[in-house]
């Protein structure tokens, strides 16, 4: 229950007569006969003139203090040091919250059944005041499980522990510099076993070890540091460029074994002019592609932008350029990219006639096919794929794991959260396209289009704007937004949404996503999870720090993109006017 859906004439009259003879004068009422959102119900009203009663409201089938009373009840039956758990009668997986207070169990459900009919709120609240049970106990059996004390690390001169097993956070290193005033280098000498524990610092240690042997390191100029190569980033905290380091010091920023292992590679593949230190797979998997469709490009080309700024792949016929963004190269503090650097080369290709096509590493290793194939859309490879009209899909609600499985595959964002609507497309009973919205404000009639994805086998012309359509006549939207992701987007006055009617109104800055190489070497993380209270609970920091300052000392950069594009349907001025 609770489920949005598109209803059919006649159950759309049927929900008319019910509410006008007041029968059931109750949105919500209708909503649980007819299995979806007192939203949706109020929405057909409105569509077919039918006035809400201004009373409203849904009826109070339970009283919360009894459903208190009750949650208290089953508590005051819990052994000490014991907790209660939810164990899946068909899967035997446990979870925490046995109360589905976080709707756990009910995803958990929509995962194994998709067509279950999950109740309501009330439905459920009610069912336990009749049965002295949770409604979710035919699928899942409510036991005690004894309480296992979580791992903790204790500080070796005093009382003071942290459940930070792994060092993740650092902040045993803090707690001995403040409280003991003692840094890692007299307490490792005094408990050499502790070394372990210090991931970083082993490493560093053995980093540096390397580095004092003859041949293998070279020295800033500047502050003495030694390193394999000075990189950019270290540069920058001198306010000083690579180029202008050169100027100043003579081409001396890389070791005598990486200026070896460069020579030796010159000679083996019989070169006569310096090659890239290395060239990444995805990139050269990205070559591959391109010669086998006969495109022709040029690799690391230095002549379009300014300042010998290099363009990875450039395809002088097609106007177009790739360029491949390792995550770890990438980076604000660890790759010296800053908020405006991968927008602006963006920007600096177009001034000069040329679109630029900027792909994550993530997305290449997680969405490897899905990239391709948006590379054969821009580049208008033809793969033989099958040519359809729109006119010949149907178009109806789809579940929430039929969504997800569909945006999981063709989307390169994967599935969304947000979403409350999700239309399918079907052609011959195959999903072949999926379009989802949110509602922005629940005081307005206006929408978010979140996603929209087509299986990438399939030519399908006119689906958009037929998904659109069928949602504009069922919902009856003031206004539709949404955002195109400006690496992907190469024509912002000529794409899909223009072609279904929506304008440019906005051009939103570069946002950034987090990244940690030690936790996932490819992974960007959405800001969302890392605010400065979650961190400051998960793991003890002090929440006077910055948000920025948390997460450098968990280990955490930022990668940041290159922004969005901000599009709108205005439907209500459309109405009004007619």
């Amino acid at each position: 229950m609770g489920k949005t859906r598109i209803f059919k004439q006649v159950e759309i009259d049927k929900i008319i007569e019910l509410y006008i003879s007041k029968k059931i004068s109750n949105t919500h009422q209708l909503a649980e006969i007819f299995s979806t959102s007192h939203k949706t119900i109020s929405n057909i009203l409105k569509k077919n003139d039918i006035k809400i009663n201004s009373t409203g409201g849904q009826k109070k089938y339970f009283n919360e203090a009894t459903y208190r009373d009750f949650l208290e009840d089953y508590q005051s039956q819990l052994k000490e040091g014991y907790r209660f758990v939810a164990i899946c009668k068909a899967t035997t997986k446990i979870f925490k919250d046995y109360s589905n207070s976080s709707g756990v169990l009910t995803q958990h459900l929509l995962s194994l059944y998709p067509n279950i009919d999950i109740p309501t709120q009330h439905y459920r609240k009610e069912y336990a005041k009749e049965n002295n049970k949770f409604w979710h106990e035919q699928y899942f059996d409510i036991t005690q499980l004894p309480v296992v004390k979580a791992k903790t690390k204790k500080c070796m001169y005093c009382d003071w522990e942290t459940a930070d097993t792994q060092n993740l956070s650092g902040w045993y290193q803090v707690h001995l510099q403040e409280k003991h005033k003692i840094d890692l280098d007299d307490y490792i000498k005094e408990f050499p076993e502790e070394l372990s524990y210090f991931k970083k610092y082993e490493q560093h240690i053995e980093h540096q070890k390397f580095l004092f042997k003859e041949g293998n390191s070279i020295e800033c100029k500047i502050c003495g540091k030694k390193f394999q190569h000075i990189p950019p980033s270290h540069l920058a905290t001198h306010n000083m460029t690579t180029t202008e380091y050169k100027e100043k010091f003579g081409d001396c920023t890389m070791s005598k074994k990486v200026l070896e292992y460069k020579r030796d590679l010159m000679i083996r593949n019989n070169k006569t002019v310096i090659v890239p230190f290395k060239i990444s797979k995805p990139e050269l998997k990205i070559r591959e592609f391109l010669e086998q469709n006969n495109i022709k490009y040029s690799p690391n080309n230095k002549t379009i932008l300014s300042n010998g700024k290099e363009i990875d792949i450039l395809m002088e016929e097609k106007k177009i350029g790739i360029e491949f963004n390792g995550n770890k190269w990438h980076t604000e503090f660890f790759g010296g990219k800053t908020r405006y650097s991968h927008v602006n080369k963006t920007k600096e290709c177009n001034k000069f006639g040329y679109d630029l096509i900027q792909i994550f590493e993530d997305e290449f290793m997680y969405k490897n096919e899905l990239v391709f194939q948006k590379l054969s859309h821009i580049l208008k490879i033809d793969q033989n794929k099958t040519k359809i009209g729109a006119r010949k899909c149907e178009i109806k609600e789809v579940t929430c794991v039929e969504k997800n499985d569909f945006l999981n595959k063709f989307h390169i964002q994967g599935e969304d959260v947000n979403s409350s609507i999700k239309l399918g497309a079907f052609y011959k009973e195959k999903l072949v396209g999926v379009m989802c919205f949110c509602r922005i404000n629940k005081s307005e009639n206006n929408y978010e289009l979140t996603r929209f994805a087509t299986d990438y086998d399939y030519i399908i012309s006119g689906l958009g704007s037929k998904m659109l359509s069928k949602f504009i006549e069922t919902f009856n939207p003031d206004n539709i937004i949404s955002f195109a992701d400006r690496r992907w987007t190469l024509n912002c006055t000529n794409n899909l949404y223009i072609k279904m009617g929506f304008v440019l109104v906005d051009t939103l800055l570069p946002d950034y996503k987090y990244y940690c190489e030690k936790i996932d070497r490819y992974k960007r993380y959405h800001k969302f999870g890392f605010r400065k209270k979650i961190l400051h609970k998960k793991y003890g920091l002090p929440i006077d720090l910055t948000e920025t300052e948390m997460i450098k000392t968990l280990g955490y950069d930022k990668i940041w993109d290159c922004g969005l594009f901000k599009y709108e349907l205005n439907l209500k001025n459309t109405q009004n006017h007619e």
